[in-house]
């Protein structure tokens, strides 16, 4: 990515809104049986799963609204559980996860799809699924589509979370994406099955590369572009967002060129939710107006995280802000009015703000300060860590005399981001809220004990 591509989505990241995501889908309980296996069973020749523990987790759709809920988005998640023990326990899971359950209902004699892996030693060695696929009923039908266009009227985007489990009926579908366009709202598609023309007239249909050559008829030898405008043609959808595992994500709009992001693999424990991260970081770039192209590169930044742990994890904007700090941004230097994405690194993190607010070449006595700084430590506030070392935040006013001070500020490694061309220190300090406040005058470094003395 160049230098200017750098620039233009750290400024849109800097303009991340919440806004508000309605959500439809196919709703499930995963479940998440941890264990051991030590012992061979002498009732047959299969090994024993020691169960250490078991968790609850939301799945389906409810997985794309809770990775919309911590990536700062405002959901409202639309479904039906069956009238069962698991439908209950969902509802409680939606919960404890601070989302409303308003439009989530009960249809009775449905049974509650769950999907229960069993993972022994970090690894899943097989997955329980208890599910009943039909289609819902004509009067849960018609709750659903009340229900989305009440959501919709305050609503950027519609993200339609299809798991082939009977909620999307091709009925239901045509409804509410036509609903949706005629009001200019965004749809995201997060696809299943082979045929694309269901979600005729959505905005974008979201495969995976495997997806999209079933749903094209196509042999995966044979070039994506080919797949890509077949699906195009069928869908009658703006654009096919494919993404491709360890190749990234290729994003194909009408008489446009492909453009391909790049995949930002670290490690991969487990692939299981990526997809729905994925979703809902694009339905947050286009609720934010954000480009197809850019809205793929902060995807693949959230796929990144997203496959680091077992099971679906909702990817936060503070973790989000920070890979895609490392990943796409050399530099340590923000303006203060672009602090956005530096802000939710810094949330709940202690660091001190060094304030050189006066016109100043590096110096010895300068270097020996960060240095101090730098051995500075805080306890944790939970008392079972060991003390965690204070990052160093510089803060460069418009009258310090920087451009060699900034170039020699930004080699120091023990220098973590430098803030420079601020409105005042009080208007930052009441923006990042530091752990401390030093500043550096006459080759003295002295901690600012009183806040009031610098927010002036």
């Amino acid at each position: 990515m160049s230098e200017l591509e750098e620039s233009k989505i750290l400024s849109c990241f800097n303009q991340f809104e919440p806004a508000k995501v309605v959500v439809i889908g196919d709703l499930i309980l995963d479940i998440y049986t941890l264990g051991k296996i030590a012992r061979i069973s002498p009732e047959a020749p299969v090994t024993v799963l020691e169960v250490q523990e078991e968790t609850m987790r939301l799945g389906g759709a409810a997985n794309v609204a809770l990775n919309l809920k911590a990536l700062g988005m405002e959901p409202s998640l639309i479904g039906c559980v069956g009238d069962d023990i698991s439908g209950r326990a969902f509802l409680d899971q939606v919960e404890a996860e601070e989302m409303s359950s308003y439009n989530i209902y009960f249809e009775k004699g449905r049974q509650t799809i769950v999907k229960n892996r069993l993972i022994a030693s970090g690894q899943q060695i097989v997955r329980i699924d208890k599910e009943q696929t039909h289609p819902i009923f004509q009067a849960m039908q018609d709750k659903l589509f009340n229900a989305c266009t009440q959501e919709l009227i305050e609503a950027k985007a519609l993200v339609i979370s299809d798991y082939a489990k009977g909620t999307l009926t091709p009925e239901l579908l045509k409804k509410i994406i036509q609903f949706a366009r005629l009001r200019d709202i965004p749809v995201i598609v997060d696809p299943k099955g082979l045929d694309f023309s269901k979600y005729l007239g959505a905005t974008v249909i979201k495969p995976n590369e495997k997806e999209a050559y079933l749903a094209a008829g196509l042999e995966n030898f044979e070039p994506v572009e080919k797949a890509a405008e077949l699906l195009l043609e069928k869908s009658g959808s703006e654009a096919i967002f494919i993404t491709r595992a360890d190749k990234g994500i290729a994003v194909f709009e009408k008489n446009k060129k492909m453009v391909q992001s790049k995949a930002l693999v670290r490690k991969v424990k487990d692939v299981t939710g990526a997809g729905d991260t994925v979703c809902a970081t694009l339905a947050c770039c286009m609720a934010n107006g954000w480009s197809l192209s850019m809205a793929a590169d902060l995807a693949n930044v959230a796929a990144s995280l997203s496959i680091e742990d077992i099971g679906c994890v909702a990817v936060t904007l503070s973790e989000l802000s920070k890979r895609l700090l490392e990943h796409h941004f050399t530099s340590k230097v923000f303006e203060q009015s672009h602090l956005f994405a530096l802000k939710q690194v810094l949330l709940d993190r202690p660091f001190v703000l060094l304030a050189l607010q006066e016109c100043q070449l590096f110096s010895a006595a300068l270097f020996h300060a960060v240095r101090t700084l730098n051995s500075r430590v805080v306890e944790d506030e939970r008392g079972i860590d060991s003390p965690k070392s204070l990052e160093i935040v510089v803060y460069l006013d418009a009258g310090t005399c920087k451009k060699d001070l900034l170039s020699i500020l930004t080699s120091l490694e023990e220098v973590d981001y430098i803030i420079e061309k601020g409105e005042s220190l009080k208007s930052l300090c009441e923006e990042i809220h530091p752990h401390e406040i030093y500043s550096f005058k006459e080759g003295v470094l002295q901690r600012v004990s009183h806040f009031d003395k610098v927010l002036v």
